[in-house]
């Protein structure tokens, strides 16, 4: 009876893994294919000839800047929610997850790593993932504005008569913004979604997690001042990708392609989710074509940009390593 009991779960992981393994064989095949097609390789090789050291270091500095800003944030969150790391334990944490989430196949992974590094010197798991939770709200409400700024932007320069009323939508895709993230607070809105969830064992953990939700509720000028600085993360990791860009002489004006990797930000961070980095760069480089900027050099500066980041972020390989030492020597003391 075990062993039948068994047999069932065996073939769904194997199907998982199976549908898995061919997916991501899919997005590099096609990546592939779309390379051999449009990509001009000896212009990409001597387009990466022309980056310097100057822009390795620049971006070197604002990706740390943004591991910074990123930790600080986050720590203003678990704060509020009775939760008070050193700012240096949370830096490490951030970088152990983004160098966690550039060599798995899904960024998620990176956001696992760092819930379970706080939960194990925090009590209450649904206080960790309620500050995770808010704290992905507001960089999908900050990506999404910076997004649709862009796309305006952009439908400016493309549009030789313009936009009708454009100050007007700025103003109009600005609210909507605040409009969402007040609407995320709606326990209304919160108590129908709980509702239809299908599995009552999901429903009673998800409302353990909507009270720790709801204890943000009463910080107002605490999650405004996060949300600004959301919005700034966002514009900085825009930042690095147009330093890359303008490394290596990218044939396009600083507005056109600042509004381009606005765009692309917030569709590349939602691919991630789903494949990886891999599909992320196509991500990039097809938003930035669409937007008439030229393929080849748009996969240059999108390398380029991961190269360096990943460069960047790879003492948080060694922080991983020297923890993950860490525990084992204090199970094996503990036996």
């Amino acid at each position: 009876m075990i062993l039948s009991g068994r047999k069932p779960k065996i073939k769904k992981t194997v199907w998982r893994r199976f549908i898995r393994l061919f997916w991501h064989g899919a997005v590099v095949t096609a990546g592939c294919l779309m390379a051999w097609k449009f990509i001009d390789f000896p212009r990409l090789i001597s387009s990466l000839n022309r980056v310097s050291l100057l822009t390795i270091v620049v971006v070197i500095l604002l990706v740390t800047a943004d591991r910074m800003l990123m930790a600080y944030k986050w720590l203003a969150l678990l704060k509020i929610v009775g939760i008070t790391p050193r700012f240096s334990r949370i830096v490490s944490i951030y970088y152990q997850a983004a160098f966690i989430s550039r060599i798995m196949p899904t960024a998620l992974a990176g956001d696992v790593l760092r819930g379970y590094l706080v939960s194990t010197f925090s009590r209450g798991w649904e206080k960790v993932l309620g500050s995770m939770l808010i704290e992905k709200i507001m960089a999908v409400l900050s990506s999404i504005g910076l997004a649709t700024i862009g796309s305006l932007f952009l439908l400016q320069q493309l549009k030789e008569e313009g936009i009708p009323y454009f100050s007007y939508l700025l103003v109009a895709a600005i609210g909507c913004m605040v409009v969402l993230f007040r609407l995320s607070f709606s326990e209304r809105l919160q108590e129908t979604v709980v509702r239809f969830l299908p599995v009552d064992r999901l429903q009673a953990s998800l409302g353990k997690l909507r009270g720790a939700y709801q204890q943000f509720r009463g910080h107002r000028s605490a999650l405004a001042a996060n949300f600004v600085m959301a919005l700034f993360e966002n514009c900085l990791q825009v930042l690095i990708i147009y330093v890359c860009a303008v490394g290596i002489d990218t044939d396009a004006s600083a507005l056109r392609l600042l509004s381009a990797l606005a765009i692309s930000q917030f569709l590349r961070k939602i691919a991630m989710i789903v494949e990886g980095w891999i599909l992320g760069e196509m991500i990039v480089v097809l938003t930035c074509s669409l937007a008439g900027i030229d393929q080849t050099q748009a996969l240059t500066f999108s390398l380029v940009s991961y190269a360096i980041r990943f460069l960047a972020i790879s003492p948080g390989g060694v922080l991983f390593l020297l923890q993950k030492k860490n525990r084992t020597s204090d199970s094996v003391s503990v036996e």
